[in-house]
């Protein structure tokens, strides 16, 4: 995929490595009481002959609860100790942990364990792996609600896009500030941004960190960009750190936040991320200071579309409505696949905001 960024970098990025597609395909079996049996005692998952391999981790001696149903208030069916094998049938959203909505249906094991601590080598939807309804098709569950697959301009989102759609809906949208409809409307416009850029194809979207210069270079969740006014864009909402400071960022960050300290929206940002604050890197980006703080600052999702929200409303919508005082190339154009489905043109663009506001309304609390 190609890159884009607002103003005033114009040049496209190079491509990204696609992602992963599962390569374990074999029958599934379960217990007939097991959850995700159909009603005729058919495992769901059979009915697709998927399955793939996943490993218990991060939970220490606590180890993981299998539940009956995708939810942390559910019954408690089984348990799981750290670095157990287990084999994944099928997929279902449910209660958000540590921001990942994706629970992993264990097959054999009577229930539902939560993804954020399954290793399978994505950090939640498995690319090719049905989703955890009596559809074969999997129809139900790429749903903006009920009505049919998560679509935009015409083009039905891959599972890992409506992993992060899905994300914002639930840990986003609640956390902006305004009314519902302003929340959902400052959301639509940067997931549209978002998605135009291919970030929400990436598995690890909410520690994502690309400098322009050299040439669309990813680094780590630690590192900053060579060049201070590096087109350095960051998180799940695409913001660039070079137009923002410390202070107007920390300052946004207490107004978003009234009720944590600038640390706790850093450890928040970090563990959704999948960094717990207590590993090295957690510990890193809780000590952090000047750019790499700003940096995770704009990586916790709210303060980071908050920040993002008027930039790309008020150059992509608004500025280039005029087409005088810039060529817009970085927000229109048909160059790379995601730009061409969600924003080939200023007016494709806006329909696209309208559908994904329409999603964002249908699934937002």
């Amino acid at each position: 995929m190609r890159r884009r960024r607002l103003a005033p970098w114009v040049a496209a990025l190079a491509a990204l490595a696609a992602l992963a597609v599962c390569s374990a395909l074999a029958a599934c079996s379960a217990r007939p009481d097991d959850p995700g049996v159909g009603g005729d005692g058919v495992p769901v998952a059979a009915t697709y002959g998927v399955q793939a391999p996943g490993t218990v981790f991060g939970t220490g001696a606590d180890g993981l609860n299998v539940r009956a149903e995708p939810s942390l208030q559910s019954d408690i069916v089984g348990h799981l100790a750290d670095g157990a094998q287990v084999t994944i049938g099928c997929q279902q959203a449910g209660d958000p942990v540590k921001g990942n909505p994706v629970w992993d249906f264990a097959v054999g094991k009577g229930g539902f364990i939560a993804d954020r601590y399954v290793w399978t080598g994505h950090t939640s939807w498995i690319p090719g792996m049905p989703k955890c309804d009596d559809d074969p098709g999997g129809a139900s569950s790429l749903t903006g609600g009920s009505t049919g697959p998560i679509s935009v301009r015409g083009t039905v989102l891959d599972a890992t896009q409506e992993h992060w759609v899905r994300h914002v809906a639930a840990e986003v949208v609640p956390a902006l500030r305004g009314t519902r409809d302003q929340r959902i409307d400052k959301a639509a416009h940067v997931l549209w941004w978002s998605l135009k850029e291919g970030i929400l194809r990436l598995d690890d979207a909410l520690s994502y960190s690309n400098c322009h210069y050299p040439p669309d270079t990813r680094i780590g969740p630690t590192d900053v960009c060579p060049n201070p006014n590096n087109a350095w864009q960051v998180g799940v909402s695409g913001v660039q750190v070079a137009w923002r400071t410390l202070a107007e960022v920390e300052a946004l960050a207490k107004d978003v936040h009234p009720d944590r300290s600038i640390g706790e929206t850093l450890i928040a940002a970090s563990e959704a991320a999948g960094f717990d604050a207590g590993s090295a890197t957690g510990s890193a980006i809780l000590q952090s200071t000047g750019r790499l703080r700003l940096s995770w600052l704009l990586r916790d999702g709210a303060v980071g579309f908050e920040a993002q929200y008027p930039t790309v409303r008020g150059e992509c919508f608004q500025t280039c409505a005029s087409g005088s005082e810039y060529t817009c190339a970085w927000c229109f154009g048909s160059g790379w696949d995601d730009s061409a489905a969600f924003a080939p043109s200023r007016a494709a663009a806006e329909d696209a905001v309208a559908d994904l506001a329409a999603v964002l309304d249908d699934l937002a609390p």
